[in-house]
């Protein structure tokens, strides 16, 4: 290691402090892939996610409330990718299973 008037010189300073920074496979871990595991939303965090594009939606871009249900499901999948199918377990929490399926039909459109 060579010191020029108590100042490290660069190549020295990358060999000590930032070995791998030009060695690519070290930098890529050697070509392993990084995966985000995320755990899945609880029904309250989906509301409280689904309250948050709905205020952006409304408040901040200015948007109408979207009263066709499958545009409003479509609304809110593009908007956060964690809540698809989201509003069908929204909608099979609140309309009993034993309703004939035209009222479950009828019943999503309101």
């Amino acid at each position: 290691m060579k010191i020029v008037e108590k100042q490290l010189c660069y190549p020295y300073y990358h060999e000590i402090v930032e070995p791998d920074c030009y060695n690519k496979s070290s930098i890529n871990n050697n070509g392993q892939d990084h995966m985000i595991v995320r755990k899945p939303l609880s029904f309250g965090e989906k509301i409280t996610l689904m309250t948050k594009v709905l205020y952006k939606k409304q408040r901040e871009e200015n948007n109408t409330l979207e009263l066709n249900s499958d545009y409003f499901q479509t609304m809110l999948e593009d908007a956060e990718p964690q809540l698809v199918e989201f509003f069908d377990e929204l909608y099979n929490a609140f309309i009993p299973e034993r309703q004939s399926v035209y009222n479950r039909k009828e019943d999503k459109k309101k």
